[in-house]
């Protein structure tokens, strides 16, 4: 699921970087333009390790389920 959000926060950020109507964004405000860009680079790393941590205990806990068996 957190693998599902990060692409598509991935694609909705590719999406705005490259759309015509957010150049004057761009140029006018390039730092509030750049920090916008970060959150969502630091949530889709946020959600990526989450996402990863799930997985490696679920494989943990099916290793130990078939041990006990």
């Amino acid at each position: 699921m957190y693998v599902v959000i990060s692409l598509g926060l991935i694609a909705l950020t590719a999406f705005f970087v490259v759309w015509k109507k957010t150049s004057k964004l761009k140029v006018l405000h390039p730092d509030l333009f750049s920090f916008i860009v970060t959150i969502v680079a630091t949530f889709v790393g946020v959600f990526l390790a989450i996402g990863l941590t799930n997985k490696s205990e679920e494989k943990k806990e099916e290793k130990n389920v078939i041990r006990v068996c």
